[in-house]
């Protein structure tokens, strides 16, 4: 069975959440038998049985392969990884952002996005096709041409319906994220209380700036393990002018890595603006650190009464989660709860059972 993987093209060099799905989704459905190909353009596919694109928030690659998929006869498979940013744009963007969507709605907003980034980075063929018709309408197109829907959770399933419409899909399941066993592995008789993990990319959608204030009035440090795209690196100077005293910034470190940074604290926090559900929430409660995560998104789906939450405006609450997170106990309920449900063998399991039925009914 050989299956093309579709993703952004800087999957590697600029890594996120949809870097560390597909990569593992990856390792997990070959330890399966299956032969991935990373798809680089239309000739890659010919030796493909059926393509696997990741990421519909940003929908520029996965428009790309439904487009060749319906050109060359091959069914396509998407992960979406997808959650509306709407109140991130209005509420938690910068000034120019926020009045851009508040004005004209997020397809305005993001056609200006696009446009910007085109004059910096340089416009591709799949960039003005997208934003030609808008986001939503590629994304819409993407899923009239999908062969199976793989969301990481129920309520991401619903967030697509209620704002793409409810799609006629033939395969829908629903594939949970997954974390390595290494991460479970690590123990720490002792773990810092002086100061907050929290592992991201440095942008405004993570909310760093909430938690670095909540962390300020709690009187404990931030400890930030990840790197700012170039796109976001004033932002993060700005965090250091304003919260240097409560902030501070590791960089990217190598993903092997993680494990035992994790063990050093005692509590993880990812607030963001919105998340599906946030790999780092999963390694860190996997690791044994409390975790506290935004109410937003998926993550009540993964992590039930196990976590504390918090709105991701209100810094108050922040404040409270975070005390509540550093004076208890670790519940090993939690990292439980992780190892059974949550691995990279069992969404490689549930991807290719989605491979074979999508490929039995395409004959």
């Amino acid at each position: 069975m050989n299956i093309g993987y579709v993703i952004r093209p800087d999957f590697r060099k600029n890594i996120g959440g949809d870097t560390i799905q597909a990569t593992e989704t990856a390792r997990a459905v070959e330890r399966l038998g299956v032969n991935v190909r990373w798809v680089q353009g239309q000739a890659d596919l010919a030796a493909c049985s059926l393509v696997h694109a990741f990421n519909l928030w940003r929908p520029q690659e996965s428009y790309w392969a439904a487009l060749a998929c319906r050109k060359i006869g091959r069914p396509l498979v998407v992960s979406p990884i997808y959650w509306t940013d709407r109140e991130f744009e209005s509420l938690g963007a910068g000034w120019f952002r926020r009045s851009i969507t508040n004005v004209g709605g997020n397809d305005l907003l993001s056609r200006v996005k696009y446009a910007a980034k085109g004059l910096v980075d340089g416009f591709s063929t799949n960039d003005v096709k997208v934003w030609t018709i808008g986001l939503d309408e590629a994304r819409r197109r993407v899923l009239s041409s999908t062969a199976a829907l793989l969301p990481n959770a129920h309520l991401e399933l619903e967030q697509i319906r209620q704002d793409l419409g409810n799609f006629q899909i033939p395969y829908i399941r629903v594939v949970r994220n997954g974390v390595e066993p290494t991460f479970s592995r690590v123990s720490s008789s002792r773990r810092r209380e002086d100061a907050i993990l929290c592992v991201a990319r440095v942008e405004p959608r993570k909310n760093l700036e909430k938690l670095a204030s909540a962390c300020g009035q709690l009187g404990v440090g931030l400890v930030v393990v990840g790197a700012a795209g170039r796109h976001h690196r004033q932002y993060a100077k700005r965090l250091l002018a304003r919260y240097g005293q409560v902030i501070t910034f590791m960089g990217e470190v190598d993903h092997a890595k993680l494990p035992s940074i994790y063990a050093e604290y005692k509590v993880h926090a990812l607030i963001s603006w919105f998340e599906t559900p946030g790999l780092s929430s999963l390694e860190a409660a996997a690791a044994g650190c409390n975790i506290v995560v935004s109410d937003r998104g998926s993550v009540r789906e993964y992590f039930g009464g196990h976590a504390f939450y918090c709105a991701p405006a209100d810094v108050d609450q922040i404040v409270a989660s975070l005390r509540s997170a550093l004076s208890v106990p670790f519940d090993v309920r939690l990292r439980n709860l992780i190892t059974d449900a949550y691995t990279w063998d069992v969404v490689g399991k549930a991807t290719v059972d989605a491979y074979r039925e999508v490929l039995a009914n395409d004959r």
